[in-house]
């Protein structure tokens, strides 16, 4: 009887022991089976991507993201990788923008088309992905929003469709008419 208590006792200190946010070294890995949507618990602060497992690319807010008020990593499109806690003093854009670029000096260069992007005035798309696959629509915008769905298929924001830094996605049947600026 001692020894049952003994072991009970163990497991709840060791549960409340357990931190809730993941530490620089801890790592989160998150695989999107049959190129379906996933998510997966990992309490970051900024997560970066730190090894790609699956063939499929693993491209930060298109094949995969990080939803913080719920705490957990999402994946889609294949995208299997080994995701960390990120360095809090690098900019996010910064950081996304070299680790796709090797040519880091182009970095002025975008920032340039991003402040000039800005200042556009708002204008409407449409954008459709023919036989479910991935579309790209051309886009020289900074924010995206759906402004009306014209498909059956469901338009979701990060999952279907989505802005990157090559313009405006839509995939899985998505269309629609998107406003950005």
């Amino acid at each position: 009887m001692r020894t049952w208590l003994a072991v009970g006792l163990w497991f709840v200190g060791a549960a409340v022991c357990t931190p809730a946010l993941a530490h620089r070294g801890d790592t989160v890995e998150c695989r999107s089976r049959g190129y379906q949507y996933t998510e997966c618990a990992a309490e970051f602060r900024s997560p970066v991507l730190q090894e790609q497992l699956s063939d499929s690319e693993c491209i930060e807010n298109r094949t995969w993201g990080y939803k913080e008020r719920r705490g957990a990593i999402w994946v889609t499109q294949g995208c299997a990788a080994v995701f960390t806690e990120g360095d809090d003093n690098e900019d996010r854009d910064t950081r996304r923008h070299r680790d796709h670029d090797s040519n880091y000096d182009d970095r002025s260069a975008h920032e340039d088309r991003r402040d000039e992007r800005r200042h556009r005035q708002r204008e409407v798309i449409e954008c459709r992905s023919s036989g479910y696959a991935l579309t790209r629509c051309e886009a020289s915008w900074s924010e995206a929003r759906l402004v009306e769905q014209l498909s059956d298929a469901r338009c979701v924001e990060g999952r279907s469709w989505g802005l990157d830094e090559d313009g405006l996605w839509v995939d899985q049947g998505c269309a629609g008419r998107f406003e950005g600026r």
